[in-house]
């Protein structure tokens, strides 16, 4: 689809308008050059970064648990009913 200039804009006036849009666009997208302003990506790494470190959290979490689990049940202090009673009030869904 081609496109169209505006109405009542002369060629020169509509390769500006575009070239300012894009300027816009890439402002949103990089953010300003020597700011802190990172923009819509350095946001979307910000939150991987984030996530990568709740993940390792959950994990060093979940280890903790099943060593727990085990420090339990060698001791004799869950056994029989009262580990599935555990294992089914606390189960963790992989």
């Amino acid at each position: 689809m081609a496109q169209q200039k505006p109405p009542n804009m002369t060629p020169e006036e509509a390769i500006f308008d575009v070239r300012e849009r894009m300027v816009r666009m890439e402002t949103l997208l990089i953010g300003v050059p020597n700011t802190a302003d990172n923009g819509l990506a350095g946001k979307v790494k910000d939150n991987c970064d984030d996530l990568d470190a709740t993940r390792k959290k959950v994990g060093k979490l979940e280890i903790k648990y099943w060593i727990l689990i085990a420090f339990l049940v060698g001791s004799g202090a869950a056994g029989g009913t009262a580990l599935v009673k555990l294992f089914t009030a606390y189960s963790i869904a992989p």
